[in-house]
């Protein structure tokens, strides 16, 4: 088990979770859903990314307390 590799891992999903935002613009302004389901997902996404964020700060807290 390595912290940085786990970070790295966390950046990627957060990444991925930016691009899941992207696409459901799109579908908005291809008529494929509603704003009220556009607002459900930006919701839920602003709760991953803080988990996500958080995360990644307590893999950094305990990469350099490993290291001390």
């Amino acid at each position: 088990y390595h912290y940085q590799e786990q970070i790295q891992f966390c950046r990627a999903a957060r990444g991925s979770l930016s691009e899941t935002l992207n696409h459901t613009y799109t579908a908005f302004d291809c008529e494929y859903i509603t704003q009220d389901r556009v607002k459900e997902i930006e919701n839920k996404a602003e709760v991953l990314g803080k988990l996500l964020n958080g995360y990644i700060g307590f893999l950094k807290k305990q990469k350099q307390n490993q290291q001390n």
